[in-house]
């Protein structure tokens, strides 16, 4: 065995062992760890019972502290609730492990998410159609997420999975809340992520369907821009920017956005969330009459720093 291999055994071995114990009374044998953020780790695990591939998030004792228990139960009754469309994430099980962590079972997106998929065109740019089709997907999930009573409160790349048909599959409720439901402090805290937070989210107020659709304009920007639409060297610049400044068109930084798709982008980033489209089902209708035009694609990049992996949570406002 050469060296690199061995090196590469030892360390995949080493890993193995780092792995939780099988959870479910054995049902779920962890893989790999996939993922991990402030309140919970993702795992790739096996379900012996189904013989399938699962995504498994094992909630840290940080959940519960920053969110309270009622709002970590909460997440999991909100994915089991969505469950069933095309577009949103689905729900298989969730429990206890022997230490008394709550885990949750989901489909496993074997496509990664949409911040990989970004990341991997900052040099040649979504074509237009596939960012519309992605767009389209993503207003579909929300069209009924919010029919199910829940504000999902971080639309964001990286809450958006790809299957291995490229579907996009909308997931991690970990704030969401229910229809006209205060977050915990409003007025005095903020929950979200600052390159895609709609302004009433930034102070601190509560959060209702409107707001995901501003964080949805936020996205489909980025989806034709290679950038959110607030270059911001920071989160509190981000957080000035959507509360006062104006995005300029998409069109200004690619030459093949039409006007309508322009105009749509612009209304879903209005501040005012009276002067947005007021539910999914407008946008969706509003995507599929683009059509795209035959331009050459050419992206203006702005200067600064890309603010979109900041993540607010109980923050001063």
């Amino acid at each position: 065995m050469g060296t690199a291999l061995a090196s590469e055994f030892e360390t995949r071995a080493e890993q193995k062992r780092r792995l939780p114990s099988p959870v479910g009374g054995g049902r779920y044998e962890f893989d790999r760890l996939i993922g991990e953020g402030r309140h919970k780790r993702v795992y790739l695990a096996i379900d012996g019972h189904a013989d399938r591939e699962v995504g498994l998030a094992l909630i840290k004792a940080q959940a519960f502290d920053d969110l309270g228990e009622p709002r970590v139960w909460r997440e999991f009754d909100a994915v089991a609730r969505v469950s069933g469309h095309a577009n949103t994430v689905t729900f298989y099980d969730s429990g206890e492990d022997a230490y008394g962590r709550p885990y949750l079972v989901t489909e496993h997106a074997a496509g990664g998410d949409l911040a990989d998929r970004i990341a991997d065109t900052r040099d040649h740019p979504i074509p237009l159609a596939e960012a519309l089709r992605i767009a389209t997907n993503v207003a579909s999930a929300l069209d009924h997420v919010h029919s199910c009573g829940i504000v999902h409160r971080d639309v964001k790349p990286e809450n958006l999975w790809i299957t291995a048909g490229g579907e996009i599959k909308l997931g991690d409720f970990g704030l969401s809340l229910g229809c006209g439901e205060c977050q915990p402090g409003a007025g005095a805290s903020i929950e979200g992520t600052a390159a895609y937070i709609a302004p009433e989210q930034a102070m601190g107020a509560p959060a209702d369907e409107r707001s995901d659709l501003y964080s949805l304009g936020a996205l489909l920007y980025e989806l034709l821009c290679a950038q959110p639409p607030f270059v911001a060297d920071g989160p509190d610049a981000a957080l000035m920017a959507h509360l006062y400044d104006l995005p300029d068109r998409p069109s200004r930084l690619r030459m093949d956005v039409p006007s309508e798709l322009d105009e749509l982008v612009l209304s879903l980033l209005e501040k005012a969330p009276e002067n947005r489209p007021q539910v999914a089902a407008e946008v969706i209708d509003a995507l599929a009459g683009i059509r795209p035009l035959s331009r050459p694609v050419s992206i203006v990049r702005r200067l600064g720093r890309k603010g979109r992996s900041h993540t607010l949570r109980r923050v001063a406002a």
